[in-house]
């Protein structure tokens, strides 16, 4: 799941008859979970097989300050454009289980933490139906990257633990949404 809010100035850059054209600074924290569950494996040296009882789990937090800027077109109250960009920094926290390496710790096998950034661009476009009811689709793309100041910890069964540097944590995504407004 993804939450995110801010506060914004709606700037108007450009009003005429029928157009206005807004820009929007924005400043916000936003906060993102995900949780990755990994099952049916499949070994595939020195021969492909399938791996029994595998039931591993990877849980990772996105979150921290972010600026943006969006600018918004509209078309005699009937149609509305906006195109929109984020810069997040990042902290990001991981912890996973991994149930099948009897030499690590259950629940926790291991942590990872570190810092990064986000970006986030996103365009969409709205028809007016009716004075409160709209249409529209909006495209998304994300693309993060944790790598400074890593640490992996590693917790064995034994009750030893051993710190590593983290390499890295990448996500990127993309989202098509068909909405449906309706104002009260």
């Amino acid at each position: 799941y993804d939450v995110s809010a801010n506060i914004a100035y709606q700037y108007p850059a450009y009003i005429q008859q029928q157009h206005s054209l807004f820009l929007v600074p924005k400043l916000g924290f936003s906060y993102h979970k995900q949780h990755l569950k990994i099952v049916d494996g499949k070994q595939t040296i020195p021969f492909e097989a399938g791996i029994a009882n595998l039931d591993s789990s990877y849980e990772a937090t996105w979150y921290g300050p972010w600026l943006g800027l969006s600018s918004e077109y509209s078309h005699s109250d009937k149609y509305q454009f906006q195109l929109g960009v984020e810069y997040h920094y990042a902290f990001y926290d991981a912890s996973a289980t991994w149930n099948l390496r009897n030499d690590f710790a259950q629940p926790e096998s291991f942590t990872h933490e570190a810092r990064g950034y986000g970006w986030i661009y996103n365009a969409s476009a709205d028809y007016k139906i009716q004075s409160n009811l709209s249409l529209g689709i909006e495209l998304i793309y994300e693309d993060w990257l944790a790598d400074k100041n890593g640490k992996e910890r590693i917790y064995f069964s034994s009750g030893n633990e051993a710190a590593l540097k983290f390499n890295e944590a990448e996500r990127t995504s993309f989202t098509a949404n068909l909405k449906l407004n309706y104002e009260f």
